[in-house]
């Protein structure tokens, strides 16, 4: 179909790859080019196409909406399509998201709450920065100490001899509670490292020692403290109590959206995992955002919805644990619920292991698990975006969260200053910018920036800076001081 479309516009695309059912690249009809237009006419009903130039993307029908103008029953129409059929074939019916999804709205904790938490996990990240131990930990299942500090992980070793720490409930705005301290007398028989008599008192608040896992908000204030306790106090008191949510925390699913707009989600079940998730897309260039539900039953709130429901894809990666005695896997028995609400919802467990963390661990790229996983389409346009991003890290080594690399960025783009394939290609996007090198003894300077802007020339000498080995074979023999003095 897609084919037939571009022949009747005088254009034969070129097979490019097998992969996919056929890749076929081609000029575009709108921008021209070379191979900028590609499509893959056996994906899905219609096929898929997508544009470098344009960035658009779609099947048949969008083909016809964008490059010959038509509604969407004009298209459907011509392409003697029935027009029932949803022209975004990937979106959730609304009315039925709504009946059936029991949309939670969650309220913030109260602001004396997140002014002792932000305390809190400022005093835990920086214990967690001196821990090699528990750093060690982390990386061996993909969260390296820049997820680390991206995400603001923590550490608390306890206090005053205990392996927990009590504090006043009113002075976090929490009230008096009395079943809490009845639920933690279980361990006072223990010692003084569990609740204890201590905590009997309904006036004081029981912080546990262990892994702080916060979920932040805007701004990086802390909406909630989740704290994984270590296998050790498990084994001497609440063994059943893996992780302890600090009360008056928001209890809102941990939604972890990239630096661009998303393009797809994948959804575990631990917030370890999708950190590791989202940071393993990051550093590739893929436009994937990570949620965590906590279970293989966890269900996305609004806020979550909002952002899923018009995603192209959602790779649904629960737990993959073993079998029970009737051969189900718990994962397996949650993925109805989201193939059922999300058309594009796709079970996606991971190759080895039960989880993201266990697969890393057994040596699995995470982001070449995420990129088998999306369409074509933003595969496609990640590769493109991703000549760019070595640019943005040249300054910090990292994925830059000052905004400056966003910055840059986009400058870059604005310049078609993408990463080149050769000296000559270098020399030629400088060329078109009215900017030409001169060599000098072993560098080079700029010349013909006064017409770029500030911002502009910071982006083109760290382009310059990055790609010096591409420039420097492309120019004259370097004059010598000896040589200009003379």
């Amino acid at each position: 179909m897609l084919l037939d479309l571009l022949a009747a516009r005088g254009i034969t695309p070129k097979k490019k790859a097998a992969t996919h059912g056929g890749e076929y690249a081609s000029p575009c009809p709108a921008c021209g080019g070379k191979d900028r237009f590609l499509c893959w006419p056996e994906q899905g009903e219609r096929g898929t196409w997508y544009c470098r130039g344009c960035d658009r993307g779609g099947d048949a029908i969008e083909f016809l909406r964008v490059f010959d103008g038509l509604s969407f029953a004009e298209a459907c129409e011509r392409l003697k399509v029935r027009r029932e059929c949803s022209r975004k074939p990937l979106a959730m019916p609304k009315p039925r998201a709504e009946r059936d999804c029991a949309l939670k709205e969650h309220a913030l904790p109260e602001e004396i709450w997140r002014r002792k938490a932000g305390e809190l996990l400022a005093c835990a990240h920086r214990h967690l920065l001196g821990n090699p131990a528990e750093l060690a930990r982390l990386a061996a299942r993909g969260v390296p100490r820049e997820t680390v500090e991206r995400f603001r992980l923590g550490w608390l070793p306890g206090e005053k001899g205990v392996a927990c720490y009590y504090r006043a409930r009113s002075a976090w705005g929490l009230p008096q509670r009395e079943a809490e301290a009845k639920a933690a007398s279980a361990a006072s028989a223990e010692g003084r490292s569990g609740p204890g008599a201590r905590s009997r008192r309904s006036d004081l608040l029981w912080i546990p020692r262990g892994l702080v896992i916060p979920a932040l908000g805007p701004g990086g204030v802390p909406l909630r403290l989740r704290i994984r306790r270590p296998d050790a106090d498990r084994a001497r008191f609440l063994p059943e109590m893996k992780y302890y949510a600090v009360p008056g925390s928001g209890m809102e699913p941990l939604l972890l959206p990239p630096r661009s707009s998303a393009g797809a989600w994948v959804v575990v079940e631990s917030e370890l995992d999708a950190m590791a998730c989202a940071w393993a897309a990051e550093l590739a260039g893929l436009p994937v955002g990570a949620l965590a539900v906590g279970t293989n039953r966890g269900k996305p709130d609004a806020k979550a919805h909002a952002a899923l429901a018009g995603s192209m894809a959602i790779l649904v990666a629960l737990d993959f644990d073993a079998p029970d005695k009737e051969g189900r896997r718990p994962g397996a028995a949650g993925f109805p619920w989201w193939s059922g609400r999300y058309r594009q919802a796709l079970r996606w467990p991971v190759p080895q292991g039960k989880d993201p963390g266990e697969a890393f661990a057994l040596g699995t790229d995470l982001a070449a698990w995420l990129r088998a996983g999306l369409p074509p389409a933003l595969t496609q346009k990640a590769e493109e975006d991703k000549r760019y991003l070595s640019v943005s890290r040249l300054l910090s080594g990292r994925p830059d969260s000052s905004g400056v690399g966003e910055l840059l960025l986009g400058c870059l783009k604005k310049l078609g200053l993408r990463e080149p394939e050769s000296p000559r290609e270098a020399m030629a996007m400088l060329g078109r910018l009215g900017v030409s090198p001169v060599a000098f003894e072993d560098c080079f300077v700029l010349e013909g920036t006064e017409q770029l802007a500030d911002y502009e020339r910071v982006a083109l000498r760290v382009w310059s800076s990055e790609h010096k080995d591409m420039l420097k074979p492309a120019l004259p023999a370097p004059l010598s001081r000896e040589r200009e003095q003379s």
